[in-house]
């Protein structure tokens, strides 16, 4: 008549496990759910009552104790009032089964999970570049660009709704700062604002597959926003000190012959 955990053993298709609390009294059983996500069955530590091997280990360990304590408490209770005598299963289902704080906060926390994954761009990006490659058509920026986002973001978290036109414009100035280390030769991969163009380009294109595919709510900002970067570019030649002087030796000559092709034109 103790409450008790119980770990199912039927599996889901992932392998995951419901975690029950089960209290009976003579033949009949109560069986609720312990309030917390399927684990498997190594994360369950039966003989101290624990969750291990698990992210949240020490939170779903709380939250399960607190859900048997409230379960103890309903049956202590009732034995102190009514002379040791044990509580129906109707009684502790009644009790139990009022809205507890805790486990509507952890079902609460869960959904929110679920829908920050929905709206992580990152999460997002693996799925959008795995759809590219499995029709043969992952071009390698599409490729560089997901670790170009990696590195701008250096391990924050970035939603859907995060993104606007101040968003774009610093993801742009991250590749123009890139540009500028490829230019001082502090980086062996050559960077130029038609490849810039290209990246950003994909980026909106995969913007836009959030919102038409994933039916995400995304800032219409993306769909005007434009780099402004012309794609043809000056050359830069830098020229070593004998390069250099040979260059004006030979602009003075040059400049020489003009001067004395116009003398001979008055002559």
């Amino acid at each position: 008549m103790i409450p008790r955990f119980y770990l199912r053993p039927s599996k889901n298709l992932k392998g995951l496990r419901q975690l029950l609390i089960i209290y009976s009294n003579s033949d009949n059983y109560y069986k609720v759910n312990a309030g917390i996500p399927r684990i498997t069955e190594k994360q369950w530590d039966q003989a101290n009552s624990r969750i291990v091997d698990h992210s949240d280990a020490a939170k779903l360990t709380l939250l399960i104790q607190k859900n048997m304590l409230t379960m103890e408490t309903i049956v202590n209770n009732y034995k102190w009032n009514n002379n040791g005598n044990y509580p129906s299963i109707e009684h502790v289902r009644t009790e139990y089964e009022k809205p507890h704080e805790e486990t509507i906060k952890m079902e609460s926390l869960e959904k929110e999970k679920e829908l920050d994954k929905s709206n992580d761009i990152l999460y997002n990006y693996d799925i959008f570049l795995n759809e590219k490659m499995t029709k043969n058509r992952a071009p390698a920026h599409y490729k560089l660009l997901g670790d170009n986002l990696n590195e701008f973001l250096k391990g924050q978290k970035l939603l859907v709704q995060d993104i606007d036109k101040q968003f774009l414009k610093d993801f742009l100035n991250f590749y123009i700062a890139k540009k500028k280390l490829a230019r001082k030769k502090l980086t062996d991969k050559p960077f130029d604002n038609k490849t810039i163009n290209r990246r950003i380009k994909f980026f909106k294109t995969f913007l836009r597959w959030m919102e038409i595919d994933k039916e995400r709510d995304v800032n219409p900002a993306y769909k005007n926003f434009e780099t402004d970067l012309v794609e043809t570019e000056k050359k830069i030649i830098f020229l070593d000190d004998k390069e250099f002087k040979k260059t004006v030796r030979l602009k003075s000559i040059l400049h020489f012959q003009r001067n004395l092709n116009m003398c001979e034109t008055f002559i």
